[in-house]
């Protein structure tokens, strides 16, 4: 590594304090190793999914080449890429100046936080550097023991379906329960006989063949005769899987006749799609989180300079932009600011949810606080409540007129109010407390302080002046860490000064309150509000946005992100909608001309959410499952598509993608026997004139399903079947099974 790519000693000051302040904020995360690279090694390591040795493959290189031509071109940049390792590996791009790396710094302490702290990442491989390196000086082993172009065939067949694996299975624990023989007689035994329905109160007898009539009870027989026999097929190995299963490569490894290096490389291969399968389930949640901590972290007092504020901003807004498609930076943090909104105020819960009345919702910040004064005061008489209130009302002409610490501008016309008062008067409410706190910090910080100045200057003489803060920074943390006192670390003697000087405000409001000194009128209080907060027994509780969304953060991927947050009211504030491309023909001096035009679909709530749930789920991959190894009793296997609305792609260059992959799962399985792979073809709307597509453009404004219609079609690779015998001639087949009708996906 050459100088200029070393990680330089600024970095490493900013490094310790973006850091200090994650943690203070209650971002927990392994240790973070940071490497500063090239725009062309940048290329090259994401490439290789971000580790520095990965098998190879010549994907690897079209990737590599791809990014550079984008980098090159001014068409992308990759700030950088973070490792789901101990320690966590992060890298920087060299080009990027100081303000964007502590931009990026931030970023990256969110993705650490998620990655160590979501429950989806428990069983993720934490040295997995190790592992791909192992992967790659064996597959260099493979190749010289069984030939290239051999090894690197196979392997281009398995990551034709790298990611055919049940991503669900790490989280399913199954109990293995051995019966006896005895056992398992005697349950066969009870399930030969129906379970007759019983009337939960005495009946006259003549009522039993009502309700268990002769003709039912015969069914149920033949139905349990199956169930046991289907049971007992799969006790001796008759049924193969014992039941359909999506985790195509498990099935491969344990049934195909295969070679041992092969079944070793695809188990190699399946463990790591099984460690990428985490991050790509909760992509959304990732990107958003760490863009909401980067720009948490980044607007802190420090951080920025005025000028360097303009920069930091546009380069946000940059990311976040609005694009064609989803941008899964923007959508994840606004879910997440919606979150810890909603939470911080109260809405959420009947209480809002089911709220009637127009003037509780157009007045919801006043309400909120009215209702958790009625809550603390209801044991008390009404004087305590008026008092309490008129309090309030107090504070809002303070706040407003811009003296108790918030600027007067962001009150104008209630622009922000929503955003501030909640969190203003929860601060006012607490602040005797937090006054004591910050106190007893400063008293307990300045003589440890003193002794880290102390040691940080014996030890500086030593060394060079410009590795003097560093050294003073590392002192400063080995001091409170030998007291047992990180918790104080986290703050420096500065920033508790500062929060003192910010709550001094309300402290002198507080006197003047209690002296009587404050001219105010009261906030009239409507009816309405009596009335639905006597209707909502349950407590108020604000100021919880912190604890809701890090208990997301926890245990919530992607889908369920989407399915509890993105709610109808988030929809529609942020203006989202389906869009799509349609043929029209456009008129010249030369003629028409046949273009696509993009027109809104719908805005329908329900349509955008189910499109969105449809695209998280199950990676946007087909979901494929192994149904039966021996289909036909002969071998062959059987594999069906669980049609969700979106057809295979069946038709492009002539089928090549479907015959491909069914093509080496046939070549994997023995290559003797047929591969069949049962979906479903949408039927396609008619063609209609051009004149007819040009003018319908209106949008989609039902929120009914769609009904579509189709063929359930089986595709059969394998050798031609001529009379009983099978040719040496190979080919794919396409038969027609049945017409079906199914609702659409979105």
């Amino acid at each position: 590594m050459t100088d200029e790519l070393r990680f330089p000693t600024e970095l490493k000051l900013w490094k310790y304090k973006i850091e200090r302040l994650a943690r203070r904020f209650g971002l927990n995360f392994h240790p973070v190793i940071y490497h500063i690279v090239t725009a062309q090694e940048m290329s090259e390591v994401v490439a290789r999914h971000g580790f520095p040795t990965a098998p190879h493959h010549w994907r690897v290189g079209q990737e590599s080449v791809r990014l550079k031509k984008r980098f090159r071109f001014g068409t992308g940049r990759i700030y950088e890429i973070v490792i789901n390792t101990i320690p966590t590996c992060a890298y920087l791009l060299q080009l990027n100046d100081t303000i964007t790396q502590k931009s990026v710094m931030a970023h990256v302490c969110g993705h650490a936080d998620l990655n160590m702290n979501n429950a989806y990442f428990d069983p993720t491989n934490r040295q997995m550097l190790n592992a791909f390196a192992s992967d790659a000086l064996q597959l260099e082993r493979y190749i010289e023991i069984f030939g290239s172009e051999r090894v690197k065939e196979f392997y281009d067949w398995i990551l034709s379906f790298e990611f055919f694996i049940d991503q669900n299975s790490l989280y399913m624990r199954r109990e293995a329960h051995a019966q006896s023989e005895d056992e398992r007689n005697e349950d066969r035994e009870k399930h030969k006989i129906p379970r007759r329905i019983t009337p939960r109160e005495e009946l006259p007898s003549y009522m039993d063949e009502f309700l268990n009539p002769q003709e039912w009870l015969e069914e149920e027989k033949t139905r349990l005769a199956e169930e046991i026999q289907a049971k007992a097929d799969i006790e001796r190995g008759a049924t193969v899987p014992p039941e359909p299963t999506k985790d195509i490569l498990a099935f491969l490894i344990r049934y195909a006749q295969l070679e041992p290096w092969q079944k070793d490389w695809m188990a190699r291969i399946r463990r790591q799609a099984y460690y990428f399968a985490p991050m790509v389930r909760t992509k959304l949640m990732h990107e958003g989180w760490a863009t909401l901590w980067q720009e948490e972290i980044m607007t802190e007092a420090g951080m920025l300079s005025s000028s360097e504020l303009f920069q930091f901003s546009n380069e946000l807004v940059g990311v976040q932009r609005k694009h064609g498609g989803i941008n899964p930076y923007r959508l994840g943090y606004e879910i997440w600011k919606d979150i810890k909104f909603r939470w911080n105020t109260g809405r959420h819960g009947t209480i809002w949810e089911d709220c009637p009345y127009r003037s509780i919702r157009d007045q919801w910040d006043e309400f909120a606080i009215f209702k958790t004064i009625a809550d603390e005061t209801a044991k008390s008489d009404i004087t305590a409540f008026y008092t309490r209130w008129a309090e309030f009302s107090a504070f809002v002409k303070e706040l407003k007129a811009g003296n108790l610490g918030y600027p007067q501008e962001l009150f104008i016309r209630d622009l922000f109010t929503s955003d501030h008062l909640i969190e203003a008067w929860l601060m006012y409410k607490n602040v005797e407390i937090e006054h004591e706190r910050f106190e007893r910090m400063r008293r307990e910080m300045e003589p440890l302080e003193e002794r880290a100045e102390f040691i940080a200057n014996q030890l500086g003489a030593s060394f060079l002046k410009t590795f003097s803060e560093e050294l003073r920074l590392k002192t400063r943390h080995d001091v409170y860490a030998q007291e047992d006192k990180l918790d104080l670390w986290l703050w420096t003697h500065d920033e508790v000064l500062r929060e003192l000087a910010g709550i001094k405000s309300l402290m002198d409001f507080n006197k003047r309150w209690r002296k009587n000194q404050l001219q105010h009128s009261t906030i009239p209080i409507p009816e309405e509000w009596w009335l639905w907060a006597q209707k909502c027994t349950d407590p108020m509780r604000l100021g919880l946005g912190n604890k809701k969304i890090f208990e997301v953060r926890a245990a919530y991927d992607d889908l369920m992100f989407l399915e509890e947050f993105f709610t109808k009211e988030f929809c529609e504030e942020h203006k989202y909608f389906i869009y799509k491309a349609k043929k029209v023909w456009r008129w010249t001096p030369s003629g028409s001309e046949e273009e696509k035009r993009y027109v809104i679909d719908s805005r329908s709530f329900r349509r955008i959410k189910k499109r969105l749930l449809f695209q998280y789920t199950n990676f946007y991959l087909p979901i494929i499952t192994v149904v039966d190894a021996n289909y036909d009793n002969n071998g062959e296997m059987y594999l069906r598509h669980k049609h969700n609305g979106v057809d295979l792609d069946y038709w492009s260059n002539d089928g090549m993608y479907m015959k491909d992959v069914l093509q080496r799962i046939f070549w994997l399985w023995g290559g003797k026997k047929r591969v069949h792979l049962e979906t479903i073809i949408t039927k396609k709307e008619e063609e209609r004139p051009w004149w007819f597509s040009w003018h319908q453009t209106e949008e989609k404004t039902t929120e009914d399903d769609r009904q579509l219609s189709g063929t359930r079609v089986l595709f059969s690779y394998g050798f031609r079947r001529i009379g009983e015998q099978d040719s040496n001639i190979a080919e794919l087949q396409r038969t027609d099974l049945d017409k079906v009708t199914f609702t659409a996906p979105f």
